[in-house]
Order: structure tokens, then sequence, then C-alpha cells
């Protein structure tokens, strides 16, 4: 990535951050995670990011629900849902929410990595009209 970006990603699942994180950071993002909702809002309530990436299912509440208070809170803040188990109703769901992009994980990281530099031109682009 040619640009700076600051990505906050939320799963329950350590693994998937520790290897996220370490991928986007190589590819020059700052990167913060959160292992729940709780953790994600104190983050977004103290910085600014650019994308969020979150679990589809986490236990306490679903990512689903924490995309609706990332909308109420900054609806131009683009959100990819992940989920390992991805269907038809969960995917149209997330697009009722307003998730900018809906994946299900096993995606090729070179193809997250493009899709995420597209949201932030698309915002950027947004952002100067």
């Amino acid at each position: 990535m040619n640009i700076p970006i600051k990505i906050l990603l939320v799963d329950n699942e350590q693994d998937f951050l520790d290897v996220h994180k370490a991928l986007l950071e190589l590819d020059g993002a700052e990167t913060s995670s959160a292992l729940n909702y709780n953790e994600a809002l104190k983050l977004l309530e103290k910085n600014k990011f650019d994308i969020v990436i979150t679990d589809y299912s986490m236990p306490g509440m679903h990512g689903i629900y924490l995309l609706d208070m990332i909308k109420d809170m900054n609806p131009d803040l683009p959100v990819i849902i992940v989920s390992a188990y991805l269907d038809d109703e969960k995917r149209e769901k997330a697009r009722r929410k307003k998730a900018d992009l809906v994946l299900e994980k096993g995606y090729d990281y070179s193809f997250l990595l493009s899709c995420i530099i597209k949201l932030l031109k698309k915002k950027r682009k947004n952002e100067e009209t």
C-alpha cells in the first residue's frame, strides 16, 4: 500500500488478528485489534480509523450489531464483515445494514488488500466532493 492507513481488526480469534495484523503491517498499514465489541468500541471512541474489518459472529455481540454502532458513529467509515460460515441470509443482512463488503474467511489476502484499497479510494473521493 502506498498510502498510510489505520485499520481496526475485530475478531474473537486471536490467530485471525495476529495473522492479519502482521500481513497488513508488512504492507504499511497501522493496525489495532480487539477481541470483542467492547474493546472495539473503546478503540473507536479514542482513535480515528480508515477502515474496520470485523467478524460477523462473536460471543456477546454479533459483528452486525457492531456494524450498526459504527455506522451510527461514523456513516462514512468503511466496514468489511468477514465470516467463517457465510450464507445468503448473513450476506444480505450485512448488506442491508450498510456493510461495505462481506467476505467469507479463507479469502486470498491479496484480494482483501485490493478490496481495502478500492474502499479507501472511494472514501477519499467522496470526502473530496
